[in-house]
């Protein structure tokens, strides 16, 4: 890291029980819950906005991260009960498209498990929950660079927005942030064991190497011609399309085919010009916008090795999850032991590490 010894010699020292890195889904839950129970907690953030890979387009309310939860969800369905944050099935009604370079056809109806969307986009939970925890508690702009072992607990070192470090005693660190974004950015005092670098670094962050293109247009037309707004493309450059319409926004939804390079050595006006045809083409309908969201450009979210994304759902929660006697936990999508990648697996993995510092108190 890029921190000179008289730097980290000088930097103020301040003391807190548990600090929380992250201010995803995960890291706000934990601190929401943490805060309820009346315990000292702080919470960085090194983007300037909260949320995580949860990310709404202010404009229009629809989700450019996840979108979805399916009824075995049963902890986000929970939250968003309890919080009274409303929730609607996803439009399917219809036929859907299939495109090739020969032609588009049309396929029947979905039959497939219902999906629900939030109203507003998964943004309101973010902003709700965010309700409950005290201004002073979080940080934003402030990234956690070094993580050392001490005989009272752990000194975690943060760079700020002005570049200003700061060191932090905790008893408890929590990083609600994906395993092989740690490996990257965090150095760790003593070492951690090579082996636990390597898999942490093999394990692929959800999304990180995706980009999402929502279109917004004059009327949901394609719902009057009895299309669901379903599409799967061989042609591309959106390979799977939905409808993201809801009572006060007409759009689709898609996810890009093309690789992190492939749209690099394309360029945002190009991908936007062929989203634009291919949109027009499918459902000939008046494009009134359209926002990329390219997660492998935010180094928040994606390492160098995202740049390619798996080609199937990795199986999370296999890597170490706790260090240092439970003092360190990680707390993402990635370390939940049931649905690992979705949303419902950032709220587990929340759960898991309350248990821990619960019972660790």
């Amino acid at each position: 890291m890029d921190v000179s010894n008289s730097e980290s010699e000088n930097a103020l020292v301040r003391q807190t029980d548990t600090l929380v890195v992250g201010a995803g889904l995960a890291g706000l839950f934990l601190t929401r819950e943490l805060c309820l129970q009346g315990q000292q907690i702080e919470l960085v953030e090194s983007r300037n906005r909260i949320g995580g890979r949860i990310l709404s387009d202010p404009v229009g309310k629809v989700d450019l991260g996840p979108a979805w939860l399916w009824p075995p969800h049963q902890h986000v369905l929970g939250l968003l009960n309890q919080l009274n944050i409303p929730y609607f099935e996803q439009y399917a009604s219809g036929h859907g498209l299939f495109e090739t370079q020969q032609g588009i056809q049309r396929i029947p109806a979905s039959h497939s498990d219902v999906s629900y969307r939030v109203k507003q986009g998964w943004q309101s939970l973010i902003n709700r929950l965010l309700d409950d925890i005290p201004s002073q508690t979080l940080r934003n702009a402030t990234q956690l660079i070094a993580v050392d072992k001490t005989q009272e607990g752990i000194c975690a070192t943060v760079k700020q927005g002005d570049n200003s470090i700061e060191k932090i005693a905790v008893k408890q660190l929590v990083l609600a942030m994906p395993p092989r974004l740690i490996a990257d950015t965090v150095d760790f005092i003593p070492a951690l064991d090579d082996s636990v670098i390597k898999t942490w670094s093999g394990v692929p962050t959800w999304m990180a190497g995706h980009a999402k293109a929502v279109i917004y247009t004059e009327h949901s037309s394609w719902r009057d011609k009895g299309h669901s707004g379903f599409v799967y493309s061989q042609k591309g450059p959106l390979v799977e399309i939905h409808d993201a319409s809801d009572s006060s926004t007409h759009a689709l939804f898609g996810f890009i085919g093309f690789d992190a390079n492939q749209r690099s050595a394309m360029g945002k006006q190009v991908l936007e010009d062929a989203i634009k045809h291919q949109i027009q083409g499918l459902f000939e309908v008046e494009i009134k916008g359209i926002v990329i969201q390219d997660w492998s450009c935010e180094p928040e979210t994606a390492t160098n090795l995202d740049r390619i994304s798996p080609s199937h759902h990795p199986r999370y929660g296999l890597h170490p999850t706790s260090l240092w006697n439970d003092r360190i936990l990680l707390a993402s999508t990635e370390s939940a032991q049931q649905h690992g990648g979705y949303i419902e697996g950032a709220l587990i993995a929340a759960k898991q590490a309350l248990t821990t510092i619960n019972s660790n108190k």
